[in-house]
């Protein structure tokens, strides 16, 4: 509270200052900014630790016997299982915990269990497991025995948590698509682009390597480029809707459903509630009549996931999603009017996809090594054909799961959808084996912040004075 205090001192200094001008006494503009930069800095520590109060479970509070409502399937280890629920005995109703066990029944989301002998569970670096927890929400890990459990009857209890039912609708919708697809990696690369949905597992894991080594895992997470296909879906057929032209708010209304409906489905992820939150306020700004622009919206998409839960930045999906964002809009336009105008249209947009892979990955790249020490240099030359195969997928897999409610043949659909789907794995695993396309450097905390930060101001200047040379190209074009 002292930095709010003196936050609030130098600010209530540099108002009086305006009244005080003509009496000879001069206080200086930088005042202000220090004092909003102290006041800035001192909420943001608040917040933080009052987020960190609200999801942190001492091990006094712990009961040895409590009941707990299943969040996640379960997930078999060599010891047992493990599975995240929320505790709803009185006394730590609403902590959300990881469950270990040794023997668990046949559970389902949604399920209550009766747990007994409940003990915490301490790991190796448990600093850093304590914040990769507190960035889910999650208060801490728990062994213990289940005594019994009871079946999800009705979605009452699930009315005020709207992530669990996005979760059941995932499944459900997940588990109609496995029905529907011959069992293998096809089918879980279909179920992760479509629905964000991967089964925990030996072809999983197979699947989520491949496209690590051929530098598009990012396709196997549902992330704004995913949103961007399903809003250009929604969109077209808004657009076969002629009466919608003369009504705009009804249709971004339903937009907006559409959008978060599928940020609920495809499990709440960060990069696509970063998504969803920023098409928000981009339809908000535009029916008001101010369109917004994009560094402001990305600033304030990040300040909303930050004030829920500021240990996001902790998760590499919150940092890679806004600095490949913030790296495409430094970057894309330079790079596209380097060369000039292309009149070619198939040139125009191999050139055009290009700059968007190369673009987006000049901030991304130091966190990458930062991160996992490695970084597949492939992405140059699969990014395009990759996207131009997720963009046809996702539409036919939704059409897919709403033709599977009627009596119709749905061979050919299937057998499109699977066939697309072996094409994306040949392709990401030849990609995947292509020599000398991976980059091994491990970079440490100091190392990443002064490289990034170079990347950032050369992006920076690139783009400040990107008009400057492009009216000089068009000079020297004559």
């Amino acid at each position: 509270m002292r930095g709010v205090g003196v936050g609030f001192v130098l600010l209530s200094l540099s108002q009086l200052a305006h009244f005080i001008q003509r009496g000879g006494v001069y206080l200086p503009s930088w005042l202000a900014r220090l004092g909003g930069l102290v006041l800035v800095l001192s909420l943001a520590v608040l917040l933080v630790r009052a987020y960190e109060r609200r999801h942190r479970i001492a091990e006094g509070d712990l009961p040895t016997e409590a009941r707990a409502l299943v969040l996640t399937s379960a997930e078999r280890i060599p010891s047992g299982y493990s599975l995240e629920v929320e505790l709803l005995t009185s006394e730590v109703r609403g902590h959300h915990l990881v469950f270990y066990t040794r023997g668990l029944p046949s559970v389902g989301l949604g399920d209550t269990l009766e747990l007994s002998r409940l003990r915490p569970i301490h790991f190796e670096g448990e600093e850093r497991w304590r914040t990769s927890r507190l960035s889910r929400g999650i208060s801490g890990s728990v062994f213990g025995l289940v005594e019994g459990s009871r079946p999800l009857k009705g979605w009452g209890r699930l009315l005020t948590r709207p992530r669990l039912v996005g979760r059941l609708l995932q499944q459900r919708l997940s588990e109609r698509l496995g029905r529907l697809l011959p069992e293998g990696q096809a089918t879980h690369l279909s179920r992760a682009v479509a629905l964000g949905y991967m089964p925990r597992g030996r072809e999983s894991r197979e699947l989520r390597e491949s496209f690590v080594s051929s530098g598009v895992a990012h396709i196997l997470a549902v992330s704004g480029f995913h949103l961007g296909v399903v809003a250009a879906l929604l969109l077209s057929l808004l657009g076969l809707v002629r009466w919608m032209d003369a009504r705009p708010r009804l249709r971004a209304l339903v937009l907006l459903v559409g959008v978060w409906g599928f940020t609920l489905i495809s499990g709440w992820a960060v990069p696509t509630v970063r998504a969803a939150l920023m098409l928000s306020l981009y339809l908000a700004g535009a029916l008001l009549g101010r369109p917004a622009r994009l560094p402001n919206v990305l600033a304030l998409s990040a300040l909303v996931q930050l004030v829920d839960n500021p240990f996001l930045v902790n998760q590499p999906s919150f940092t890679l999603s806004y600095a490949a964002l913030l790296s495409i809009y430094l970057l894309y336009r330079p790079l596209v009017g380097c060369v000039g105008e292309l009149y070619n249209p198939l040139v125009r947009f191999l050139w055009r996809g290009l700059c968007l892979a190369l673009s987006a990955q000049a901030l991304v790249l130091p966190l990458c090594l930062y991160y996992w020490g490695s970084s597949a240099l492939s992405f140059v030359w699969a990014s395009l054909p990759m996207s131009l195969f997720v963009g046809v997928l996702i539409p036919l897999v939704w059409l897919l799961l709403g033709l599977s409610a009627l009596p119709l043949p749905l061979q050919p659909l299937t057998g499109l959808v699977d066939g697309l789907s072996e094409v994306m794995l040949e392709v990401s695993r030849f990609l995947g084996d292509l020599p000398y396309t991976h980059l091994q450097v491990g970079l440490t905390g100091v190392q990443t912040s002064a490289l990034w930060l170079l990347l950032l101001f050369s992006a920076w200047v690139l783009r400040r004075y990107y008009s400057l040379w492009g009216r000089n190209l068009a000079y020297y074009s004559y």
